[in-house]
C-alpha cells in the first residue's frame, strides 16, 4: 500500500471536485446554447385515450406534473410539446392551456410522424376569418 496523499494533494483534488460540482449541474439545467434545457410533453393515442408523457414518464395528473417541474426549473424553461399525428389537433388547446395553469408560457409544437421519423413545427398565427384567401 502507498502513503496516504499529501496534504496539498488532497487540498487539490478536494478544490477540484468542488469547483467541477457545480458546473455539472449547471450543465443538466442548460442546453449548450445557455437556455434552460426543456420541458419535454408528449402526447400519443393509446387503445383510444391520450396518453401524456413528460420527460420520459407517463403522468395521470399534467398540470400537477408541469407545475413541480415549472417551481423546480423556473417559469420560463421551454416546453416542447411532441404531438403524435393519431392525436386531435384540438390537444394543442388543452396542453396550452394547462401549461398556463401551471406558469409555463414558452411553448413549441412539434407535429411527429413515427413512422417517418420526422415532426414539423406548428407555427400559429392570430384567428382569422375562414377564407379561401387568406392574408399574406
Amino acid at each position: 500500500m502507498g502513503k496516504p496523499p499529501h496534504g496539498a494533494t488532497m487540498f487539490l483534488v478536494l478544490s477540484l471536485i468542488l469547483v467541477s460540482t457545480p458546473q455539472a449541474y449547471s450543465q443538466e439545467r442548460e442546453s449548450p446554447t445557455g437556455d434552460k434545457k426543456p420541458i419535454v410533453v408528449m402526447l400519443e393515442k393509446t387503445k383510444g385515450r391520450v396518453v401524456w408523457t413528460v420527460d420520459s414518464k407517463v403522468v395521470d395528473d399534467p398540470l400537477h406534473t408541469l407545475a413541480v417541474l415549472g417551481e423546480l426549473r423556473g417559469h420560463d424553461t421551454p416546453v416542447v410539446v411532441l404531438l403524435s399525428k393519431h392525436v386531435s389537433l384540438d390537444m394543442i388547446w388543452n396542453v396550452e392551456g394547462t401549461a398556463w395553469k401551471a406558469q409555463l408560457d414558452r411553448l413549441r409544437f412539434f407535429l411527429v410522424d413515427r413512422e417517418r421519423g420526422t415532426m414539423r413545427e406548428i407555427n400559429r398565427g392570430p384567428a382569422i376569418p375562414i377564407s379561401t384567401h387568406p392574408p399574406n
